[in-house]
């Protein structure tokens, strides 16, 4: 299994692969919502979560080989942000 730091400079989101799923990280100054998506195999997107909080946790099983995308949208700065993360399990 690969880990991937969360340990951005910018404290940007990030994945962290652990044995019960990914762990997405971020940071945010408010208390807004922050929508995640998900897309396998770069199938369609599917909204996990409308009102994540830090970390928030993919426990989905997926077989090796499967590549993960995953998009967290958030207001920053006021303004509303997008990040897209990847990961292959």
């Amino acid at each position: 299994m690969t880990d991937v730091s969360t340990e951005h400079p910018d404290r940007l989101p990030a994945v962290e692969l652990m044995e019960q799923g990914r762990k997405i990280v971020f940071h945010k100054d408010c208390l807004g919502d922050v929508k995640v998506s998900r897309s396998a195999n770069n199938g369609s997107w599917d909204v996990l979560t409308e009102q994540a909080r830090s970390p928030y946790i993919d426990h989905e099983e997926f077989p090796a080989g499967t590549h993960l995308r995953y998009e967290v949208e958030m207001e920053q700065d006021n303004e509303r942000k997008k990040y897209e993360l990847e990961v292959m399990l």
